[in-house]
């Protein structure tokens, strides 16, 4: 597990990426998760999961054992926050 932290004068982001070894060669499973704060009071989170090969290419695993992180559901069922993606408001009915 890494973390990184970036932005500029207007936002600030964390990232943390995690690792996971495959049983199904030199490929790794890998979940990124982004959050951001903007000076402007707005946020964002963004999470970004796949199969990453050698030559460092990310691509989709179809692996029914490996699950999006509980920080999704989380932020979803929180009645305090309006998440949005794409401007559509999301709710975790279809997670």
């Amino acid at each position: 597990m890494s973390w990184t932290v970036a932005g500029d004068e207007l936002t600030r982001a964390l990232r943390m990426t995690i690792h996971q070894p495959l049983s199904t060669g030199p490929a790794q499973f890998v979940t990124r998760v982004t959050v951001a704060q903007s000076e402007e009071g707005g946020g964002g989170l963004r999470t970004v999961m796949g199969r990453e090969i050698p030559d460092g290419w990310m691509a989709p695993v179809q692996d029914p054992q490996i699950k999006r992180p509980n920080l999704l559901r989380a932020v979803l069922g929180d009645q305090e926050l309006e998440v949005r993606l794409l401007s559509q408001l999301a709710t975790g009915r279809y997670e």
